[in-house]
């Protein structure tokens, strides 16, 4: 059936998997007489009773309190009713249900509105119900959510802090790489339970948190998964895509720690997986409008969901599906080792006001004259109105061929019924990739979804090596901040990360003319 399985990692991207669940709920046939448009069991697990029963194919972790409201059995085990005269200790503050979820339990059609005060948790507005057995709990780290832990900033913390000595934050990949060793045995077990449930499976999709420790387990089990269930013969194939999230900040203003542990993470990730889409927002209010909180998780997270739908409508569309590997083939194009998606963006369909004009441009910058031809066909897109998801895009100020057109291979994801915007990009030359995808704006237009978008009708753009990407000057930083720091806890063998950098430099070379190796 070509499934995918998902595996999420903290709260932030729980919230990004309650978005792409509840999309893939607005697929699911309650009416006979309803048209299929995707085929459900690709990211939905099925249950035959009296009928059928859906949950997403998924595995989740969060921390003590995370998943707010929402019991683990709660929907699975009949109620137990405690004797009046019996004691009930909590540990915990039970967190109220909001007005969404008791009108779904109540089973209204529609069951209101939410707000951003409403959608602190993910379970807050999520429509599926997770089996048990997929959600994961670490005992020793409690969700920050209500409570007066200082951050390292002096503020209140964003971060998971530990239970029994809050000081202790939930914050470098290292922290990460510890507490999955007490997580490991159960944890495979769960994904060899996953795993058997699939008839053939086509991929797995992670989404984790790129600047806190759940980078650093996240990549312990992905390294735990490949050695047990990917490392010989025909499942020595596979398709790991890791999107990560983080905040839009630049890698020379974070802290001495955090900055290691992001170049720890980086690296890791990008070593371990087969694809790795690192996502940040850098909002534009011509895509999003103003009601768009950047302090909301509910609506960051409804972002990064977009871009990754984008994909999974492609995987399950009922209509010339798009595999995964077909996707990361095409992308890669048999670069390997070249697998760091450094541009991401969701363009707006509209007319363009105005003419790109190309500046002070010297060939002696471009490599040949395919990349100066795609800079060119790039021209028409680059008029549209576009929301950067890329980390790299703006974050760092160094100059990388600086044209807006150049790059190693791009894919464009667009609605077939576009016809003026499917012809422009079917003109475009250079090693790009188009696919359809009739429904690639459904995430704007399902009940959960904030209010934050200024337009109904986008395409979507994934690039790898783009001058606008700044990826390859961003290793070249990281590499200077390594030879200037000692070995220590986050980064371990420093003179083995600087090699994987400088191999990771020299793959986002190819195609461009060699300039210096210094890192300046």
């Amino acid at each position: 059936m070509h499934e995918v399985l998902g595996v999420s990692f903290g709260h932030t991207s729980n919230h990004v998997g309650a978005h792409l669940y509840n999309i893939q709920e607005s697929h699911i046939p309650y009416k006979r007489d309803s048209v299929l448009s995707h085929d459900n069991n690709v990211f939905l697990s099925s249950y035959r009773g009296g009928s059928v029963t859906y949950t997403p194919r998924a595995i989740v972790y969060e921390h003590t309190g995370g998943y707010g409201p929402l019991g683990k059995y709660e929907y699975f085990e009949p109620k137990v009713e405690v004797p009046k005269d019996l004691q009930v200790i909590q540990t915990r503050e039970k967190v109220p249900k909001n007005e969404y979820q008791l009108a779904l339990d109540e089973g209204k059609d529609e069951p209101g509105a939410l707000d951003v005060s409403s959608t602190r948790y993910w379970s807050g507005y999520s429509k599926l119900l997770y089996n048990p057995k997929s959600m994961n709990t670490l005992t020793s780290w409690e969700h920050p959510d209500g409570s007066n832990v200082a951050g390292i900033d002096g503020k209140t913390s964003s971060l998971g802090f530990n239970r029994q000595v809050p000081k202790l934050l939930f914050d470098t990949f290292d922290k990460g790489v510890e507490t999955y060793k007490d997580e490991a045995e159960s944890s495979m077990d769960q994904f060899r339970n996953s795993l058997e449930k699939c008839d053939m499976i086509q991929g797995l999709n992670f989404v984790t948190e790129l600047d806190t420790a759940w980078a650093g387990f996240t990549n312990s089990f992905i390294t735990d998964m490949k050695d047990e269930f990917f490392n010989n013969g025909i499942n020595n194939k596979h398709n790991i895509w890791v999107h990560t999230l983080s905040d839009n900040i630049a890698s020379s203003s974070l802290k001495t720690n955090t900055l290691l542990s992001r170049i720890k993470a980086t690296v890791e990730l990008a070593s371990n997986s087969t694809l790795l889409l690192p996502m940040a927002i850098d909002p534009n209010f011509q895509v999003l409008n103003q009601s768009f909180d950047q302090n909301s998780n509910w609506h960051k997270s409804n972002v990064f969901a977009f871009m990754i739908n984008s994909l999974w409508g492609l995987n399950n569309q009922l209509q010339a599906p798009v595999r995964m590997s077909q996707i990361q083939d095409e992308l890669l194009r048999g670069y390997s080792s070249r697998k760091v998606v450094d541009n991401l963006k969701i363009h707006q369909v509209n007319k363009p006001n105005a003419s790109p004009q190309i500046q002070d441009v010297s060939l002696k910058d471009i490599a040949n004259i395919d990349v100066l031809h795609n800079m060119v066909q790039d021209m028409d897109i680059a008029k549209s109105s576009s929301l950067n998801l890329g980390l790299y895009s703006s974050m760092e100020q160094h100059s990388y061929n600086d044209f807006p057109g150049a790059f190693l291979s791009k894919s464009y994801i667009a609605s077939p019924t576009e016809h003026s915007l499917i012809e422009k990009l079917e003109e475009q030359k250079g090693p790009i990739n188009l696919y359809k995808n009739r429904y690639v704006d459904e995430v704007s237009k399902i009940d959960t979804t904030p209010k934050i978008w200024n337009s109904d009708s986008h395409f979507l753009e994934l690039c790898i090596g783009s001058s606008q990407g700044q990826f390859k000057n961003t290793m070249k930083y990281y590499r200077k901040v390594l030879k200037r720091v000692r070995d220590n806890e986050i980064i371990e063998d420093r003179s083995e990360l600087i090699e994987q950098i400088s191999g990771l430099i020299d793959e986002y070379t190819t195609g461009y003319e060699s300039d210096s190796d210094d890192d300046d």
